[in-house]
């Protein structure tokens, strides 16, 4: 059931990790590194997370809302959630399209190279400036939503 802090905390978190790939782009990875639609894609996981997570959360089981202490534990629960799946779905589909060209031709090679990206993908959430901001801000909206769900059932 749509409520008001469900699509609060989903545009919100959506905004914040669109925010995040961004500084990912400016401040973590090399000059003139070619990302696609890193952003996009972050966007829109995010969306569905903050509206699954965050947002059941802060409507509560009765539509009034939830503790302070619950919409803040659904914040960072969904950071980690997000952080997670892109991290995940990044690395799974790096490896698909490495194999595509045909460079693996052992499973244990390109499940070892998934591996190998999972592990350059935690080193970028590790940068303080990304995985502070995309934890904290996650903690923000999951108070914000709170408030939301409040005020308006």
């Amino acid at each position: 059931m749509p409520t008001p802090s469900k699509l609060f905390s989903a545009v919100l978190l959506a905004a914040l990790a669109w925010f995040i790939g961004e500084l990912i782009v400016r401040e973590v990875l090399p000059e003139g590194t070619r990302v696609g639609y890193l952003r996009e894609a972050l966007a829109f996981l995010a969306f569905f997370v903050g509206w699954i997570v965050i947002g059941k959360a802060a409507t509560g089981p009765t539509g009034r809302g939830e503790r302070v202490t619950v919409v803040l534990t659904a914040g960072i629960g969904a950071a980690l959630i997000g952080a997670l799946l892109a991290i995940l779905l990044h690395s799974f589909g790096k490896m698909i399209q490495i194999s595509l060209t045909g460079k693996y031709t052992e499973l244990g090679r390109a499940v070892s190279a998934t591996l190998s990206f999972i592990w350059d993908d935690v080193q970028i959430l590790l940068v303080p400036i990304v995985g502070g901001t995309w934890f904290l801000g996650a903690a923000v909206i999951g108070l914000l939503a709170g408030i939301v769900g409040r005020r308006m059932p």
